[in-house]
């Protein structure tokens, strides 16, 4: 997991996390981790929260 800082908006922020797949990232969010987290977040947004997927068309990613 990561986070980016959008380019036009500095004090706008991005969360990325890869999953392997989408039955994991759910699995993820009833985690306890992902729970205690997430309370940590709440207040943090200032509008509406979006999720978009995004498929893997290139790996470059190398295993040591």
């Amino acid at each position: 997991m990561g986070s980016a800082e959008i380019v036009d908006e500095p004090l706008e922020r991005a969360i990325v996390g890869v999953w392997e797949t989408r039955e994991d990232w759910s699995a993820w969010h009833h985690d306890e981790a992902f729970r205690s987290t997430r309370e940590e977040l709440v207040g943090l947004e200032a509008g509406q929260m979006d999720s978009t997927w995004f498929e893997v068309v290139q790996n470059t990613a190398t295993e040591d």
